[in-house]
């Protein structure tokens, strides 16, 4: 699911990554997507009105009743208007809403139900967290990792003890459910051990997820080992943010802190790269510093974008760096300006798309 927002309005979408999609606002200033399939935009266009009546429709937590929200889904469509597939993928999203929304309850019983009433749910509905079906929504991934979650604490297994989270999904989940849950468990460990080291080497071995086991081999097993606070080079070299600055002392430095996966901070990499055509032989250094997670991700858009003229880093654990707790780095796009000397004098710069940081920089220049 796509959550778009505006001042008045959240609307949700369903789409697929591959999908070429417009982004509008309609008369009525509510925002809409369309497509260049007319049976596209109508789909895309059914939640609209539903939505704008009932702000709280796919609202996680607000309604254990997903059967009333189906009901409105069906009375949308009387005369047809979506295909049946599509109405399924929407009950399906409703649906891995709730489940999602009894484990949480389950986990974190303040203030709403008592674990007890929240486990006998659970119960009621264990059968639907073993559907592979619905892996392709989101919210349900959500579902089985909060589920699994909720098995652990009904086992009293702590969640540091990778032994136990891997017995435990291994018991109770079989083929899809199974590979997604110890995956996503690998991918953020709250303890990396001996017991880690097996489950993954186990996983790496026996998983017949090709996206899955390449993603933790390049997330674990690739490249030199990254220092606590230090940034991997796109030549895939361990360094530190000093030495980083040392080796462009001098000039002065505007700092990127983006990621592949924000769009705004992509939308700003023309300006960028203007800036460098404009700049750089007069003594700026544009530095990137990605904060992806996943490293392949952060290649690909490296080389999507052809950032090759400016100097390119991923931040070793992304937000919760050293780095990032620093500079308070909570949000990106974020942009930092280093002077001559190696000050920092701006720690909220202006964008590169800002005419304001072009001011800027003829003074440092």
């Amino acid at each position: 699911m796509l959550i778009l927002k505006d001042t008045e309005k959240q609307m949700t979408f369903p789409i697929t990554n591959s999908e070429k999609l417009y982004v509008i606002k309609d008369a009525e200033k509510i925002t809409r997507l369309v497509s260049d399939d007319k049976n596209r935009t109508n789909e895309l266009a059914f939640l609209v009105p539903i939505i704008a009546s009932n702000q709280d429709f796919f609202a996680f937590g607000k309604s254990l009743d997903y059967r009333s929200i189906w009901q409105k889904i069906d009375a949308a469509n009387t005369k047809n208007v979506v295909a049946p597939s599509y109405i399924e993928i929407l009950k399906n999203h409703v649906y891995s809403n709730y489940l999602a929304m009894i484990a949480s309850n389950y986990l974190y019983p303040e203030g709403k139900n008592t674990s007890g009433s929240a486990w006998a749910l659970l119960e009621k509905e264990k059968a639907a967290y073993q559907n592979e079906n619905f892996l392709k929504d989101a919210q349900f991934r959500t579902a089985l990792i909060n589920y699994e979650k909720a098995l652990l604490k009904k086992a009293m297994v702590s969640t540091t003890d990778f032994g136990g989270i891997e017995q435990s999904i291994s018991s109770n989940f079989r083929g899809k459910i199974k590979d997604f849950l110890l995956f996503a468990f690998l991918c953020h460990p709250q303890k990396q051990d001996a017991k880690f080291d097996t489950a993954l080497q186990n996983y790496l071995n026996a998983s017949q997820n090709k996206e899955y086991v390449e993603y933790l081999k390049e997330k674990y097993l690739s490249g030199p080992k990254v220092k606590n606070g230090n940034l991997l080079s796109d030549k895939n070299e361990s360094i530190s943010m000093d030495e980083i600055l040392k080796q462009h002392k001098g000039k002065v430095i505007y700092l990127d802190f983006w990621a592949s996966w924000c769009a705004p901070c992509r939308q700003e990499i023309p300006d960028s790269k203007k800036l460098i055509a404009s700049y750089q032989a007069k003594g700026l250094q544009v530095i990137t510093i990605s904060m992806d997670e996943n490293k392949v991700a952060w290649q690909k858009a490296l080389k999507a974008e052809d950032l090759s003229l400016s100097a390119n880093y991923l931040l070793s654990k992304d937000f919760g760096s050293e780095l990032a707790k620093k500079y308070k780095i909570k949000s990106i796009p974020r942009y930092m300006i280093i002077d001559k000397n190696g000050k920092f004098i701006n720690t909220n710069a202006p964008r590169p798309s800002d005419p304001k940081l072009k001011e800027l920089l003829k003074e440092l220049l």
